[in-house]
């Protein structure tokens, strides 16, 4: 509110405050409605100087590198991607250089398993608000992530594709759809799955406007995904429906 009310504040805030937000990334109270204090918080921060983000990008990054051994468990990257991302909203310097970086740790098939998943929520993260379908050969990078050793890397692959779709929605809704529609085998069970994590994702991003373009073609397509026996692929795609009919009550 300070920062709101009186931008002038910002270089007070800078010196006294902002280092003290970086500690705090690393506590479990970075969740819920604090969490989303801080990136409203970040978003003004950065807002009132947007020549100041990738600096900003670089402290917190520095914050996750500072506090990898401290923390345990994959929260912190969470909610580190989840401040960049809010910083990128309000900068496409930052947003480029950011979905750069991530790409090219794609890219390289000796990355440690933390840094893919960290590179895949960032990309989840800028996805709802950048086109990345004209990043060649990106999608088809993440789609193979769904057969990762890594049960979080295999998460964070179907958060990515169901945030990307929101930013570029008539390239990626079509290959998720694909996904979901595999005949089933205990290695498309596992796609399907995931498929529908991301279609969750998509549903409970995307605007009001972009779903009721795309309801009518997602519909039939959950209500096939919950005639299976498979519990979890149903629980989800009960998930989405519900998600879905939120979206327009009334229909």
């Amino acid at each position: 509110l300070i920062l709101r009310n009186d931008p002038t504040t910002r270089e007070s805030v800078r010196v006294s405050v902002l280092p003290q937000i970086y500690s705090v990334l690393r506590l479990p109270i970075a969740q819920g409605p604090a969490m989303d204090s801080l990136l409203e918080f970040l978003r003004l921060y950065v807002g009132a100087q947007p020549e100041s983000a990738p600096e900003t990008v670089d402290e917190l990054l520095a914050a996750l590198e500072a506090a990898k051994g401290s923390v345990s468990g994959t929260h912190l990257y969470s909610t580190v991607s989840r401040c960049i991302g809010a910083v990128c909203t309000v900068s496409d310097v930052a947003s480029g250089n950011v979905a750069a970086k991530a790409t090219t740790t794609l890219e390289n098939d000796g990355a440690k398993d933390t840094d893919v998943y960290f590179a895949l929520l960032l990309l989840g993260e800028l996805g709802r608000f950048n086109d990345f379908s004209s990043r060649a050969g990106l999608l088809d990078r993440v789609l193979r992530l769904y057969a990762a050793d890594s049960e979080e890397v295999k998460m964070a692959a179907a958060f990515a594709v169901g945030n990307m779709a929101v930013g570029a929605l008539p390239v990626f809704l079509p290959a998720i759809e694909q996904q979901v529609r595999a005949p089933s085998d205990d290695k498309t069970s596992s796609q399907r799955f995931l498929s529908l994590h991301a279609l969750k994702e998509l549903i409970t991003h995307g605007s009001a406007e972009q779903l009721s373009v795309v309801a009518e073609q997602v519909w039939p397509v959950l209500f096939d995904a919950c005639e299976t026996k498979e519990e979890g692929v149903r629980s989800i795609g009960a998930e989405c429906l519900a998600r879905l009919t939120l979206s327009e009550p009334t229909k």
